[in-house]
């Protein structure tokens, strides 16, 4: 199958050496009135050798194409020098032998008179049928480089775009795991004291602490991983874990959630305080047997930061080891969260005072409308 390129060499090609050839002719017809059938025939044979003489050079030109540009220039340059003088050689012969035949009378030229006459011509026109192969090789090569270029460009779009979404699920799996990562002790511990309630008669009790089991547990596993929720959402969900605690622990848990009312908006990662309350349970309620508060604060920090701090007034440092088993998982959990959503922006601390244990959760503040209300 002809390329396009080809196609457009060969056209090109024949509609030059037809349009040289025709102002050859035009000149003599002016002169000599209506061609003769020697004319005719001479000029239509110049045209075939012409035309087989560029086909040779095209050929020539294509086995140098992947040549060095000087190599190629100077292979073309000799092809042209030598098919120039092949063809006005061929040119000069047949123009004796036609003359002889159809002009026996006619004086005719020495071969190589003739040839040295037409030798310029055919230069000149081989030239250009070279330097028609070069542009035209040369802008399918330009061509044949962009469509590369675009698929190129559109394989890397495709491999950034499959990355960029296997990274966001990752992200999602990552931020999914950590967020489900519910303390098994937890479930055991509830599902104990329900069955031991309902053992002992108290049936409303039981059915009281299962239907929060079941809103807790509907509100944890339904939200979405990586979502951020309205801070009073989150205390919501804290609140009904609480309450399932306080279920199980009775009067050794109290809890209170201090949260100004223009930051209930506010937008925090969900499930990012109960592995803390979990926490202030785990070793601030669950090693004594006086009752501990669990309190959370909130406040508008500088620079347009959310503070919540989860306090509890438990057994202070001597009741909670650092080494304690588990210590520390719940809190690494939601470092990991922080750094998955916020990235460096947002921080978390823990501090001992004299009595309990106090994390500090810092992170942007992003609301649907917060007035400024600053709180030093």
């Amino acid at each position: 199958m002809i390329s396009l390129v080809s196609r457009q060499a060969i056209a090109l090609t024949a509609a030059m050496w037809t349009a040289a050839l025709c102002l050859i002719l035009l000149p003599l017809l002016v002169i000599g009135g209506p061609p003769r059938p020697a004319m005719l025939l001479n000029i239509g044979s110049t045209l075939i050798i012409g035309l087989a003489a560029s086909a040779l050079l095209y050929r020539i030109a294509g086995r140098l194409a992947a040549r060095s540009a000087w190599l190629r220039g100077a292979g073309l340059a000799a092809a042209v020098l030598v098919l120039a003088g092949l063809i006005a050689l061929a040119d000069a012969a047949k123009d004796r032998a036609l003359m002889a035949h159809f002009e026996p009378a006619a004086p005719s030229r020495p071969v190589l008179l003739g040839a040295s006459g037409n030798l310029i011509l055919f230069a000149l026109l081989l030239g250009f049928t070279a330097a028609l192969h070069l542009v035209l090789h040369g802008h399918a090569q330009l061509q044949a480089r962009e469509r590369e270029l675009a698929v190129a460009r559109e394989a890397a779009a495709r491999a950034e775009l499959a990355a960029a979404q296997a990274e966001a699920a990752a992200t999602h799996a990552r931020l999914a795991a950590l967020r489900y990562q519910l303390n098994p002790h937890f479930l055991f511990n509830t599902l104990n004291a329900i069955s031991s309630m309902v053992v002992t008669g108290r049936n409303d009790a039981a059915e009281g602490m299962l239907t929060k089991l079941s809103e807790f547990l509907r509100t944890t596993l339904a939200a979405h991983p990586d979502a951020l929720i309205a801070l009073q959402d989150e205390l919501a969900s804290v609140a009904d874990y609480l309450e399932i605690e306080r279920f199980r622990l009775r009067d050794r848990l109290d809890f209170e959630v201090d949260c100004p009312a223009y930051l209930a908006d506010a937008r925090v990662p969900s499930f990012l305080l109960q592995p803390l309350i979990e926490n202030a349970i785990k070793h601030g309620v669950a090693p004594t047997s006086r009752a501990v508060t669990i309190s959370v604060r909130v406040r508008r920090a500088v620079g347009d930061q959310l503070r919540i701090v989860v306090a509890d007034d438990g057994g202070g440092p001597a009741a909670v080891p650092a080494a304690a088993p588990g210590f520390g998982i719940g809190l690494a959990n939601v470092q990991e969260r922080l750094r998955s959503v916020y990235g460096p922006a947002a921080t978390i601390e823990t501090t001992r005072p004299a009595i309990g244990f106090e994390v500090a959760v810092q992170l942007p503040l992003g609301t649907r409308h917060v007035p400024d209300l600053r709180v030093a």
